[in-house]
């Protein structure tokens, strides 16, 4: 793992990219967190994997929420960052993400299968991990909306995705009920859904 870490992304891409300098902790995850609970999880808690957790923002504010909560992540930077929410190192491109069989409620992944060489892999994986009736949140940017250059500011990005190419990937991977928009990552917009 050590050696496809450091050819995809190198091992210190998370504290690099995603250092308090360049990406601020803010009050953003909690909100944020609370607006995919309420929006997709209608308001229960349950047991909630990150897949691609980084350097944690989001499984902190889970776990704040109510959620039980672990990740995972190519990175073994993310096992010191995210201490101590049990977070397991694997390569989400090739490997099964398996905690020893256990399933969970909600599978959340956010800016990762745009990393990805092998996305329909990644997302049968994630939904081996989901319990019957599990519910599975996505989100890649938009192709529509970065296609002009914001997308390959990061390196390591590889495939964009438009509406229809993520719900076709979503659907060959098995999933059902599939529901895709485009989501706006402004708080303000979330009060007001009309703008």
């Amino acid at each position: 793992l050590k050696k496809k870490e450091e050819k995809k992304q190198s091992s210190n891409y998370l504290s690099y990219i995603y250092s308090k300098n360049r990406v601020p902790e803010t009050s953003y995850p909690i909100k944020f967190a609370k607006y995919i609970s309420m929006e997709s999880f209608g308001n229960i808690t349950g047991k909630l994997v990150d897949v691609g957790c980084g350097r944690g923002d989001m499984l902190r504010a889970f776990q704040d929420i109510g959620h039980q909560v672990s990740g995972v992540d190519l990175s073994m930077e993310a096992i010191k960052l995210c201490d101590p929410i049990p977070v397991e190192q694997i390569d989400l491109e090739n490997s099964d993400i398996n905690f020893d069989n256990l399933q969970y409620d909600y599978v959340f992944s956010k800016s990762v299968i745009e990393h990805l060489k092998n996305p329909l892999e990644f997302m049968k994986s994630c939904k081996k991990i989901l319990k019957p009736n599990g519910k599975m949140v996505v989100l890649t940017p938009s192709w529509y909306h970065q296609s002009w250059g914001p997308f390959y500011q990061d390196f390591t990005h590889i495939r964009p995705f438009t509406l229809s190419s993520l719900r076709d990937l979503i659907i060959l991977a098995g999933f059902r009920s599939v529901k895709i928009k485009y989501f706006y990552q402004l708080p303000f917009l979330w009060k007001y859904p009309m703008l």
